[in-house]
């Protein structure tokens, strides 16, 4: 296995904090999926709403420190 690459200092934080909200994002789409017909359209529309704001943020870490979009 490859030897994982040491991130610049710089940038560490945004990696860590991308993985929290990586992390917190999919617990969220699992609650979802784990209880859609026991919950209210309210609830699942509140769920949705934060596992995307977690998307969000990523995709805003990630180009703060330079990582490049492609295609949307």
């Amino acid at each position: 296995m490859t030897k994982p690459r040491e991130w610049p200092n710089n940038a560490r934080w945004a990696r860590d904090e991308a993985a929290m909200l990586a992390f917190r994002g999919a617990g969220l789409l699992r609650k979802l999926l784990e209880n859609y017909f026991d919950i209210s359209d309210a609830v699942r529309i509140a769920l949705i709403a934060q596992a995307q704001d977690c998307l969000h943020r990523i995709d805003e870490l990630m180009t703060q420190v330079g990582a490049e979009r492609r295609g949307v």
